[in-house]
């Protein structure tokens, strides 16, 4: 066993690990003109967005204000998350429908990502179960008789015939609902959908029947069944959309060896975070340029392809990342914003 430990620990460590790091130097790294505040760090603002194709539009439950509430309880969970206010959900709502998002400078500040969540269909169904019929009295069958009543068993085992019990159950209902959708998640400034969480719940309940009366008055829907089964699918998102959310840190140092070798990074992520050795890092930058034409200001977000994190000191609150484009490597400054999608393959 401790062969095979030490035999990926090897491995682990020639993939990503830097022979020479100890050569390395720390040096000048310029600073940004836009350093992060305390509301900077680590911050990811989200607008959430439910499209509700359901037929279960108004029948004493707002189902697609279930799913937003489900889904703003996971994201409590999730540290550093921000929901944007409702003013910009409806502007972006519009922009996606059309497919097409107009950005302008206000706006690039946000939101950095829409969840979409589609509700596509909504269930509830009632089954009778004549199984669970138990100490059915004389008089009581031939009322059943008298109403016409014959879904259900008349005896169950052991069953007396000369008097109703106190305790007389006619069978119960049976209810289940199920929810289906889909969760995307989509960069707000670009429409680029990055991955989509497919959704589905079940919830069931029960009723027993105490008179004959009841037998043919099964519930046409239960609005807390409803509400159970789309918060259920929805919870059930957590664990994979917390992947799809990027780690966010900043640029805080630079180390230099030869001219021919990499330049490492110091970042303000680490081990607590999740980030592995060998996680791809992306250098996030708004890019403001001005209309050729119109003269007005234009603004974009670009995700560069920065480089890997390295074995080497690799700690809790903090990592190294090797970046070999010396182009790209010159024009970093101390405050640039960096991230890291956990769910990313290591080859991409």
């Amino acid at each position: 066993m401790y062969k095979i430990l030490i035999f990926f620990l090897l491995v682990s460590c020639n993939n990503y690990s830097l022979k020479n790091y100890s050569l390395y130097r720390k040096s000048s790294l310029v600073k940004s003109d836009f350093l992060p505040t305390n509301r900077d760090f680590d911050k990811i603002k989200v607008a959430i967005i439910i499209k509700n194709k359901t037929n279960f539009k108004s029948r004493g439950i707002n189902v697609a204000q279930v799913a937003r509430g489900a889904i703003e309880n996971i994201l409590k969970d999730i540290k550093n998350i921000e929901i944007v206010d409702k003013a910009f959900i409806k502007t972006i709502k519009k922009e996606l429908d059309a497919e097409e998002i107009i950005f302008d400078v206000d706006n690039a500040k946000k939101a950095d990502y829409i969840f979409l969540i589609t509700m596509d269909s909504l269930t509830f169904t009632s089954r009778y179960d004549s199984n669970s019929v138990r100490k059915i009295g004389y008089e009581a069958i031939k009322l059943g008789t008298k109403l016409g009543v014959s879904a259900i068993s008349p005896f169950a085992s052991g069953t007396s015939t000369d008097t109703a019990e106190s305790n007389t159950t006619f069978g119960k209902y049976r209810y289940k609902a199920t929810f289906t959708g889909s969760l995307s998640i989509i960069k707000a400034q670009n429409l680029e959908k990055i991955g989509t969480i497919s959704l589905m719940g079940h919830e069931t309940d029960k009723e027993s029947i105490q008179d004959f009366i009841s037998v043919n008055n099964a519930k046409t829907y239960d609005p807390e069944v409803i509400r159970k089964s789309i918060v259920k699918a929805i919870n059930s998102s957590s664990a994979e959309l917390a992947n799809y959310l990027p780690v966010v840190g900043f640029i805080a140092e630079r180390m230099d060896y030869k001219q021919e070798q990499p330049i490492l990074f110091k970042t303000t992520f680490g081990l607590v975070d999740g980030i592995k050795e060998g996680d791809t890092v992306f250098l996030k930058r708004t890019v403001y340029d001005q209309n050729p034409f119109t003269g007005e200001n234009q603004v974009s977000i670009e995700e560069i392809k920065l480089g890997k994190v390295i074995f080497n000191d690799l700690k809790n609150h903090f990592c190294w990342i090797k970046v070999k484009k010396k182009e790209l490597a010159e024009s970093l400054k101390m405050g640039d914003k960096v991230i890291v999608y956990l769910n990313l393959k290591k080859s991409q």
